[in-house]
């Protein structure tokens, strides 16, 4: 099989798969509010069936409420976070040969890439628009989109993933997570330009080495005819 050569833009869509994903299905977060939930929920009955205190039953009711909101509203929290985070920084892009063997991810040509053997991938998270391959606590993001794909195909990426994921911890949806339409626009960071002042010291500094030079070679010749001949006499 041959190798494929991906590249993925780290940007706001990519970010909120990720997180989105990791929040919802890694961390289990549906599990841990449900069982969140039975707490208060038995509070309240012991309180109105046996003790009739009240106030319990009322900080347990807004406990509750502020649990569902949570809930509901952590796209919206998320997209938050995100647009404040691209607000000074740049989309970052990363390219990756996936192979039979290992992973290697390039972020520069100057460097030489980052080696990922399998053997360190400790879990596979598969949706529609990524695969997840979590070495440790890092998730390793791979677009697969046709566009992405500089060599190979994504048949033959999704066949060597899911060969990898038959020895490893695996999770796959097929729904997309995203609720809400991603309208978030990157900004712009123009390159720095040469502006007119620097170019003018550039040529400040020219002359003043000119100027250095000429002097210094007009010293050594008053200096040459200073010096005296054998004869006593000045040359």
């Amino acid at each position: 099989m041959n190798n494929i050569k991906i590249v993925t833009k780290l940007d706001f869509r990519a970010l909120k798969y990720c997180n989105l994903f990791i929040m919802k299905y890694k961390r289990n977060m549906l599990l841990k509010t449900i069982l969140l939930f039975i707490l208060p929920v038995i509070v309240i009955v012991l309180d109105l069936v046996e003790y009739h205190f009240y106030y319990a039953s009322a900080l347990s009711a807004v406990y509750i409420a502020w649990m569902v909101y949570s809930l509901l509203t952590v796209e919206t929290r998320l997209d938050r976070d995100l647009a404040r985070y691209f607000a000074n920084r740049r989309v970052m892009t990363q390219t990756l040969e996936i192979r039979e063997d290992e992973i290697l991810l390039h972020y520069d040509e100057k460097n030489e890439p980052i080696r990922f053997d399998w053997s360190f991938i400790t879990e596979i998270m598969e949706m529609p628009q990524y695969f997840l391959l979590m070495a440790g606590r890092s998730p390793i993001i791979i677009d697969r989109s046709d566009e992405a794909v500089i060599d190979g195909n994504q048949a033959d990426l999704t066949a060597i993933v899911r060969e990898q994921a038959k020895t490893k911890p695996y999770k796959k949806i097929e729904h997309d997570i995203v609720k809400k339409p991603i309208t978030f626009v990157h900004p712009e960071f123009p390159e720095p330009e040469v502006t007119e002042a620097d170019t003018e010291s550039k040529e400040v500094e020219n002359v003043v080495i000119e100027d250095d030079t000429e002097e210094k070679a007009a010293e050594t010749k008053e200096e040459a005819a200073e010096v005296p001949s054998e004869n006593g006499e000045e040359q």
